[in-house]
Parts: C-alpha cells; sequence; structure tokens
C-alpha cells in the first residue's frame, strides 16, 4: 500500500499522458494471464497506440477527429458496467422527475384549438402565427426542462447558448412530425402537441368539440404549402422514418436530454468545452442500451429529427400573417359577445324618445317635414344613449366627465353613420320602429297607429330630413348613403356584427388620438376590431375597406344636420 501510495504521489505530478500511460500498464498486467476478449484487444490497441513515439501526442488531445483512437481521453472511465447500469438508471429517474417538475402546466396557445376547429370546418389549415406561436410556447417550456439539468449547467454560457441554437428545435421536429403522421388519431396528435402531459389529455378527452371530430382528421399546416416538391418529398421520408422509431412518450424527457447534446464534429469545433460534450453523448449511448433500445437506431433517429427541424427552420414562414383572425369563436367568446350586444339593445329601450317624438314619427308617415326641435332631440337622446353604452367599460366609466364628453362628441357623426345604415338595412318601418323607439315609446307607437286605420309607417331615409325642393341635394345624400350602405352590406348583415361595429366606432376617436389618458379607451376600438373581424371571417385589410365606408354615410349625416 505504501508503494502504491507513492506512486499515486509520483503520478500526481506527472504529466496527463504519462497518467494514462501509467493506468494501462497496471492493467496490461491484470489481462496477461486471461483470455482477452474484443473489448481487451480494443484495450491494447489503445496502449500500443500511446506507446508509439508521437511528438504531435499532446496536439492530438485537442483533436476532433472521433477516429483517433485517443480522443477523447476523457472518455476513459474505471467504473465497472454494473455500476455504470446503476448510475444511468438513476440518471433517468432524475430526468423524469425534473421533467414533471417543470410540466406542471400543460403549454398550449389559446389559438390552437380553435384553428383544429376551423380546418375541421373550413379546411383552412393551421396557418404559420399559430403554428410557430406554440412552437414558442413549446420550446420556452422545453428550455425550462434543459436549464434545470446539470450537464447542462455545467458548460459555459457560450456552449450553452450553442447548444440550444443548434439543437433546441429538433423536440419540435419530433411533435410536428407525429402530428403529421397518417397513422396517428387526431387527439393523439393534439397531445402531441401539448407535450404529452397527462393533464393536457384531461383537457383534449374533455372537449366535446374536439370529440365530434373525425380522428382520421389530417392536420394541415400552411408553411407546407409553400415548399418545394423536392423539399417536400424529403420531409414526408423523414416524417415515415421518425415515426417508425417507436418509444413511450414517458421517457420524452430522455429524448429531449439526447438533443439537446446531440453532437457532431463541426458542431464540436465551435464550443469552448468540446470534451464534455462528447461525454454526455457516450452516457446518453449508455442509457439507450439501459432501455433497451438499438443504439445504431437511436443514432439514426436523431440525424432524422435534426434534418427534419433544419427543413421546418428554413420553410418560408411570414412573420406576420391575417389568419389566425379568422378562427371560429369558442363558446364563451360567442357568450361574451352576446351579453355584449344584449347590453347595447337595452341600453336604447331603456331610454325613451319621449311622446312628442313618437308624435312626430306619426306625422313623417303623413309627410309633414319635421321640426327643427326633432331634430334637436334625436341628437339629445341618441347622445345620452351612446354615453350610456360606453359607460358600461370600465376604461371609458373610469375617464372624467369631461373627457368622456369629449370622445361621446367626436364620435357622434361615425355613430350616427352606423344607425342610418342600419335603418336602411331593415327595411320595415316597423322593424325601424323597434330599433329606434324605447320600450313605453313603442307601445305609444303601435297605439296611435291602431287608432288611425288605414294609415301605415313609412320607412325611414336619411333624404326625408331634406327640404323640399331641393332635389339635387337629395339626389346627392341618397347616392352618398346608397355607396355606403353598399360597402358596408357585405360586412355587416346582422345585428351582432351590427352591435360590434358600433362599439367599434364608438371607441375609434380614443384610438386615434395621441393622448395618454385615451390609451385605455382606444384598446377597447382595437379589441372590438379583431372580434368583429374574428366573427366575420374577413382578412384584417379588406375589414377595414369596408369600415371606411362609413365615412361615407357620417358626411350624410353631417349635411343633413347642418340644414337644420
Amino acid at each position: 500500500m505504501i508503494g502504491a501510495d507513492k506512486e499515486n504521489s509520483m503520478m500526481a505530478g506527472s504529466d496527463p499522458l504519462q497518467v494514462a500511460h501509467g493506468v494501462f500498464v497496471r492493467w496490461l498486467k491484470d489481462f496477461q494471464d486471461k483470455k482477452m476478449s474484443p473489448k481487451r484487444k480494443n484495450i491494447m490497441g489503445l496502449l500500443k497506440e500511446l506507446n508509439k513515439p508521437k511528438p504531435s501526442l499532446k496536439r492530438k488531445l485537442n483533436s476532433t477527429d472521433e477516429s483517433d483512437p485517443i480522443y477523447p481521453l476523457k472518455r476513459i472511465t474505471l467504473k465497472n458496467p454494473r455500476e455504470r447500469e446503476r448510475l444511468m438508471r438513476l440518471k433517468l429517474m432524475d430526468l423524469l422527475c425534473k421533467w414533471n417538475n417543470v410540466m406542471t402546466v400543460f403549454p398550449v396557445d389559446p389559438r390552437l384549438i380553435p384553428s383544429v376547429l376551423a380546418q375541421s370546418q373550413s379546411g383552412i389549415p393551421i396557418s404559420n402565427a399559430v403554428f410557430k406561436s406554440q412552437m414558442m410556447v413549446l420550446q420556452s417550456m422545453l428550455q425550462r426542462f434543459v436549464k434545470s439539468i446539470p450537464e447542462y449547467q455545467s458548460l459555459c454560457e457560450h456552449d450553452q447558448a450553442q447548444l440550444w441554437s443548434q439543437n433546441g428545435d429538433m423536440v419540435n421536429a419530433l411533435v410536428l412530425a407525429k402530428c403529421l403522421s397518417q397513422q396517428l388519431p387526431l387527439s393523439t396528435k393534439i397531445w402531441w402537441l401539448l407535450l404529452c402531459m397527462e393533464n393536457s389529455l384531461d383537457h383534449i378527452t374533455k372537449s366535446e368539440q374536439l370529440q365530434d371530430l373525425s380522428q382520421s382528421m389530417v392536420l394541415k399546416f400552411e408553411f407546407r404549402q409553400n415548399m418545394s416538391t423536392k423539399d417536400y418529398n424529403l420531409m414526408e421520408k423523414l416524417i415515415q422514418d421518425i415515426n417508425s422509431y417507436s418509444f413511450s412518450t414517458c421517457w420524452l424527457c430522455f429524448i429531449t436530454y439526447a438533443c439537446v447534446f446531440q453532437t457532431t464534429p463541426n458542431s464540436r469545433c465551435q464550443c469552448d468545452q468540446p470534451d464534455d460534450r462528447v461525454n454526455f453523448g457516450v452516457s446518453i449511448l449508455d442509457i439507450v442500451s439501459c432501455l433497451g433500445w438499438k443504439q445504431s437506431g437511436f443514432l439514426t433517429f436523431l440525424e432524422n429529427l435534426k434534418e427534419f427541424s433544419l427543413i421546418v427552420k428554413n420553410s418560408e414562414m411570414a412573420e406576420k400573417v391575417d389568419r389566425p383572425l379568422i378562427e371560429p369563436f369558442s363558446y364563451v367568446e360567442q357568450m361574451n359577445v352576446t351579453a355584449m350586444v344584449t347590453d347595447v339593445a337595452n341600453s336604447f329601450r331603456d331610454i325613451s324618445m319621449g311622446p312628442d317624438m313618437v308624435q312626430e314619427m306619426l306625422m313623417m308617415s303623413l309627410n309633414v317635414p319635421t321640426s327643427k326641435r326633432f331634430h334637436n332631440q334625436v341628437l339629445m337622446v341618441w347622445h345620452k344613449r351612446f354615453h350610456v353604452i360606453m359607460n358600461k367599460f370600465e376604461n371609458f366609466f373610469e375617464l372624467d366627465s369631461p373627457l368622456k364628453e369629449t370622445l361621446v362628441t367626436e364620435g357622434m357623426l361615425q355613430s350616427l353613420g352606423m344607425l342610418v345604415y342600419w335603418l336602411e338595412f331593415l327595411k320595415c318601418p316597423w322593424e325601424q320602429a323597434n330599433f329606434i323607439l324605447g320600450g313605453a315609446d313603442l307601445l305609444q307607437y303601435k297605439q296611435l297607429f291602431a287608432s288611425h286605420k288605414g294609415l301605415k309607417p313609412t320607412p325611414f331615409k336619411l333624404a326625408d330630413f331634406l327640404e323640399p325642393g331641393e332635389e339635387l341635394e337629395v339626389e346627392r345624400v341618397q347616392h352618398t348613403v346608397q355607396s355606403g350602405y353598399e360597402g358596408l352590406r357585405m360586412l355587416v348583415n346582422d345585428w351582432e356584427t351590427f352591435c360590434l361595429v358600433l362599439l367599434f366606432v364608438l371607441f375609434q376617436p380614443a384610438w386615434k388620438t395621441n393622448k395618454s389618458e385615451f390609451k385605455g379607451a382606444g384598446k377597447l376600438s382595437s379589441w372590438f376590431e379583431t372580434i368583429l373581424i374574428r366573427k366575420t371571417l374577413f382578412k384584417s385589410q379588406k375589414a377595414l375597406e369596408k369600415l371606411q365606408m362609413i365615412d361615407h354615410l357620417a358626411s350624410a349625416v353631417n349635411y343633413v344636420l347642418k340644414l337644420r
């Protein structure tokens, strides 16, 4: 023992190559009297290589050539196979524990499920924006898991960044390959999009909308439509090869671990600690053997994932697309819209026009011109109604009274233009009266016409408010209203859409101004615009072009008001 200690103390201060040489000499003595296995022959070959006098031996320690028998020196371990297998099992359990700790909440973009439903109904592929967003959500979760791995933490910041940059998309590529599989049922594909977490599986199985879809449905992605034939065919082959390698989803934690530390000689050249990365690669192969998987098949699997991830990353994917906005409403969203529309309708009903206004409407049916007081009263009632509607939203409610008054006043013409449109759209005078009049007004209106037998209400038209004898002006106003009406008709053709457009118009002055105090109210206009586009299935630019037609109606209203 004293001699051994002395030998060890001498080796501690020696050159590393001499230390390695001494280790193999001792091994050789132990194996001389035993039958040499192929593994021992490899050790003998390595010893002979070390014994050869090579002046460039130190330089070869930094070699990146895997065929070099001494590359890397750190790969040499003295642990026996049983001890190494025990360590690999512990490593697997550690990875599984860290994975479950990180994945406590299943990752999902809120637009993903509506996109799947939209595809089932209209055949629209999952858009680039939704696909990229979901992949970013997955990557965020995966990166949190990777950062918890001790081997990753032991690397310098440069090598960590290199690893994630080179291999961070490989698990996403695996997820996508599963989603594009022809054999897997739809629920399993969506489960893969949520990283196969048990709590996400419950979410899928409890979704009645998803359960109603055909399980043989093939998920389509927008980016595939723009791929070249060569890339498309290569992708199909890689998808088939990737899906042919079977493994339990519970070991997705190890697949992620293996993907992150997947290396090539070229990638190692860019790192500050290439030997450490190779060490982890060696332990990965040991874990593969521990799981009972074939090493050669697993390495091919990783190479296919790498190639597939590069194809997806380099495919043509627009940074900004309009299509995410055409996803159908969820049940909750539709309930919110219905509640808002009900509030708008109640605001109309709660504020009455008054008996005098109802009498004037009766006189209009007898072709009697309305009074100036009637127009002022109409403006006052609708100003009050608009104020009540806007006050239901917190961002407006919190404003000071002068600011509220400013917004309501600035949006009056546009809002009245929308009222003119809806009255023209309804055409039926009874429906128009039901829209304009409050609860008490409507009852009086019906009683007045019931008491004058043979008298029927006439439909409302903005041109009726012009002075008699102004034929040219009547024609001009009618033309302006008609152009605005035709422009809006394709977009606004039901009560809910009309209410959404009205809300958009009411808050639009706050959105257009640069004043900080109106910022919160301005967001409401943008929000209603988004809901409107989603509901009508219009692309953003086309919808905005239609909404500009409100200006035509507003100009016609403005002209009529100036005459009074």
